[in-house]
């Protein structure tokens, strides 16, 4: 994959099987292809370097466009994917924080309740507790509303995630339709390279 390297990298499979496209520009290659389709696009990239084209594939045949103008409509049409995935990333590394944050309130509140047994058991026996049972019971009830509070948070993140899946679903059918429209106008005007 070093051959598609660039600030982000796309690839996943095409929209039809008869369907299929590559944006290989500086920063950006997205890549909307069949697994055979691979190799060429990788060797276009290599022979091309950092400048910008797009490849198409239509049936059986395919071809390439080099137009700066349809190159750059079509890494416009990107831009949304690219900031609606940035904010996904973003709001699941939150997601993975407060995840953390909830395993490490468990274990804090494991270990509380643990001492909290061991001061009642003192306490019947008649021997001195090494912790005061109020105060663990107080620790213990300020970790379960902690626990509450990112039990919270983590749905709200979840539903904020759901809501961007959403929104990165609809920006990346609109830019496959972009992209089928680029090719249509590439085809029209001659623009199109074997």
């Amino acid at each position: 994959m070093d051959e598609l390297a660039a600030k982000r990298v796309e690839v996943s499979g095409a929209p039809s099987e008869d369907d299929g496209y590559a944006l290989l520009a500086k920063d950006v290659v997205i890549v909307r292809a069949q697994k055979r389709d691979l190799a060429g696009i990788r060797r276009l990239r290599m022979e091309r370097g950092q400048q910008p084209i797009m490849w198409f594939r239509n049936n059986k045949s395919s071809f390439t466009v080099t137009n700066p103008t349809l190159v750059n409509k079509a890494v416009d049409l990107d831009s949304q994917v690219a900031t609606i995935a940035s904010q996904q990333s973003a709001e699941m590394k939150q997601l993975s924080s407060a995840m953390r944050a909830a395993r490490t309130c468990d274990r804090e509140l494991a270990q509380l309740r643990m001492q909290r047994t061991q001061a009642r058991m003192s306490a019947i026996s008649g021997t001195k507790a090494t912790q005061d049972p109020a105060l663990t019971s107080q620790k213990v009830a300020d970790n379960q509303a902690k626990r509450k509070e990112i039990d919270q948070q983590i749905k709200s993140l979840e539903a904020s995630l759901r809501t961007t899946e959403a929104q990165l679903s609809r920006a990346v059918a609109l830019r496959d339709a972009g992209m089928k429209q680029i090719e249509v106008d590439a085809l029209k005007a001659g623009l199109n390279q074997a």
